[in-house]
């Protein structure tokens, strides 16, 4: 079933990540502290779920 190998796959997540974070990197320079952090918040995983 499964096309690539693992570490690929591991690649590719992690430099998705990595593009998420620079992406909040730019948008906090783009806006106000507080809403970043507020963002932050929300994106962080919940220990609930």
């Amino acid at each position: 079933m499964v096309t690539k190998p693992y570490f690929v796959i591991l690649n590719e997540v992690k430099n998705v990540l990595r593009m998420q974070e620079i992406k909040l990197l730019f948008s906090n320079k783009l806006r106000d502290s507080s809403g970043f952090t507020l963002r932050m918040t929300v994106l962080k995983p919940s220990p609930y779920t």
